[in-house]
C-alpha cells in the first residue's frame, strides 16, 4: 500500500504508530525525519541546514516501552470484547488502562529482568522469557535475558545530531549520557534556541533533536542510559569511541550556536523550560501573563475498574447516542 501527501511540518524529527488493536505494544512504530526543503526554503528549513554546517552524523533513538504479550494479548486484557461491542456495553467509559510495561526497547533491543513478578506469571515457560532463551530459564527467577544492545559508534571531537522520540504507551521517559552534554536544538518537530541539558525527560509521543558533543575518550564506551522514573525500570544503549586520536570540536558556525548558551546541566530538562520558538515574536519574549490557568490531568480508576482521564477534576462522558 503506498501514500501520498503533502508535508507541511517544519524540518525535525516527528512519530507515527499503528492503530489496529494495540499492534504499538508489537513495535509498529517509529520515526518520522523531516529534511528541510533546500529548493524553496521556509525560515525553519534555512535554520535546519545552517544548524547541519555545525555537525558530522545523525542517530536516531527510537524510545518504547514493550509487555511482552504482544499486541492483541495485550489489547484483550484492556477490552474483552470486540471494540464496538465493549464501547457500547460501557457508555461513558469507553478505555480501560494498558498492563504495567515489562521493559524498555531502544531501537527494538534491550535486555530485561526476567522473574515471574516482573513478567506477572506463575511459570516462566508461559512468559517472554521462555522464548527469548530458547529454552528453559533455569532455576534463577532474577535472571537477565538480553535482545540485544543498541550501540552507536562515534568519533571523538564530532558531533552528532540525536533525533530522539519516545513511541511507547504508557511511560515518560528519562534520557541521559554521563559525562556528555547535549544541545538541545529542536521540539516535537520545530525548530527551538538552543540550549545545554545533560538530561532531558520525554513524554509519549514527544520528540526532541539534540546535538551531541563526542568529547569522550577515544576507544572507550559510555552508556545511554533510558529510564522510566514511575517504575524504577531503566534500559541502556552503547555509544562506542573509535581509536581515532582525540580531537577538540570545530567551532560552530551557526550564529545560534555561538553564542552563549543557557546551560541547564544538573538539571532534568523540563518542556516549560523551553520559551524560545524561533517564529515566537521577539517583542512578545518578555511579556508576563495577566492570570496562570493550570491544567491538572491524570488517569485514575472508578469502581468497575474503568480508566478515566480528569481534568482539573471534571472528565468527559461518552454519549453513545451522539
Amino acid at each position: 500500500m503506498l501514500y501520498s501527501f503533502v508535508v507541511n511540518q517544519p524540518p525535525g524529527v516527528l512519530m507515527w504508530h499503528g492503530h489496529h488493536y494495540a499492534n504499538e505494544a508489537d513495535g509498529l512504530t517509529g520515526p518520522i525525519i523531516v529534511d528541510p526543503n533546500p529548493d524553496e526554503p521556509t525560515d525553519a528549513d534555512a535554520l535546519a541546514m545552517e544548524l547541519a554546517a555545525d555537525y558530522d552524523g545523525e542517530i536516531v533513538l527510537n524510545l518504547c516501552d514493550w509487555f511482552h504479550d504482544g499486541g492483541v494479548k495485550t489489547a484483550q486484557k484492556v477490552a474483552p470484547m470486540p471494540w464496538n461491542e465493549y464501547a457500547a456495553a460501557n457508555a461513558g467509559y469507553p478505555y480501560l488502562y494498558f498492563e504495567e510495561p515489562k521493559s524498555v526497547l531502544i531501537n527494538g533491543k534491550g535486555d530485561y529482568q526476567c522473574s515471574p513478578e516482573r513478567e506477572g506469571v506463575q511459570d516462566l515457560m508461559h512468559s517472554a522469557c521462555w522464548s527469548m532463551t530458547e529454552g528453559f530459564v533455569g532455576p534463577s527467577h532474577d535472571m537477565v535475558v538480553t535482545g540485544g544492545i543498541t550501540s552507536f559508534n562515534v568519533t571523538a571531537g564530532k558531533r552528532y545530531l540525536l533525533r530522539m522520540v519516545n513511541t511507547g504507551i504508557v511511560y515518560t521517559m528519562r534520557v541521559s549520557l554521563p559525562e556528555h552534554r547535549l544541545i538541545l536544538v529542536g521540539a516535537d518537530g520545530s525548530p527551538i534556541r538552543p540550549i545545554i541539558v545533560d538530561s532531558l525527560k520525554i513524554d509519549l509521543g514527544e520528540s526532541y533533536g539534540a546535538i551531541l558533543e563526542a568529547t569522550g575518550q577515544p576507544g572507550q564506551n559510555y552508556t545511554l542510559k533510558v529510564e522510566l522514573p514511575a517504575k524504577n525500570m531503566a534500559q541502556k544503549a552503547y555509544v562506542m569511541y573509535d581509536s581515532s586520536a582525540a580531537a577538540e570540536p570545530r567551532p560552530f558556525t551557526s550564529g545560534l550556536l555561538s553564542q552563549e548558551l543557557p546551560d541547564y546541566s544538573g538539571l532534568v530538562f523540563h518542556l516549560t523550560w523551553i520559551k524560545s520558538a524561533i517564529d515566537f515574536p521577539e517583542d512578545m519574549r518578555s511579556l508576563e501573563p495577566d492570570h496562570t490557568i493550570y491544567f491538572e490531568n491524570y488517569q485514575m480508576y472508578d469502581a468497575d475498574r474503568r480508566l478515566t482521564w480528569p481534568v482539573n477534576q471534571h472528565e468527559f462522558q461518552w454519549d453513545p447516542s451522539g
